[in-house]
């Protein structure tokens, strides 16, 4: 259903933002009522469905950030940056880099050098990972594909680079130094 109703506000010439919002936050109501009865064991059991709604609410909080809802948004992000460990590594990136941009945007600099911060953690944490080389192949925490983790069920495979996540940590931590007015001369080279 997120991919379908995506797709038509895509091949739509994405007119029509506000349906496509109204989609997925019923997709997500769904989906979090799946949840619940899963838990409870009411009902049919739902371990082969994909009930995940952090693709459908990050989806939504951009959705928010266009129609300038920055409140709504932040409330969002907010919310999945407060139980963001089980967020794919990728997801979790982006999440931040938005939550970041709309912190800069109701200019509250403690929160978003909070985010900075631990985007900075992560990234060193993957980035030594990927370093950690062993018979001429990436070592990854889970055995798996080399950082970031390009294949998930929820997401399409993606081109990322850590020298790119390494420039737009950078850029943020600039932002970040001339909003709070601090010598941002390191950031900017």
């Amino acid at each position: 259903m997120h991919n379908t109703a995506v797709a038509e506000y895509v091949a739509g010439g994405c007119r029509e933002p506000r349906k496509l919002l109204s989609t997925l936050e019923a997709l997500k109501q769904r989906l979090e009522d799946a949840r619940s009865v899963d838990e409870f064991g009411e009902g049919e059991n739902l371990r082969d469905a994909d009930t995940d709604p952090s693709l459908t609410v990050y989806n939504m909080a951009v959705l928010l950030y266009q129609l300038k809802q920055y409140a709504r948004c932040r409330t969002l992000l907010e919310d999945m940056f407060s139980n963001i460990e089980p967020i794919d590594e990728f997801l979790a990136f982006k999440l931040c880099f938005l939550l970041l941009d709309v912190y800069l945007l109701y200019k509250q600099a403690e929160r978003a050098a909070d985010v900075l911060s631990y985007l900075e953690k992560s990234f060193a944490q993957l980035s030594s990972v990927q370093n950690g080389v062993d018979g001429g192949e990436a070592v990854t925490p889970s055995g798996g594909e080399p950082w970031p983790n390009k294949k998930s069920t929820r997401r399409a495979p993606t081109e990322i680079t850590p020298e790119e996540v390494r420039s737009t940590l950078n850029l943020y931590k600039a932002k970040l130094a001339l909003m709070s007015r601090a010598s941002s001369k390191r950031e900017i080279k």
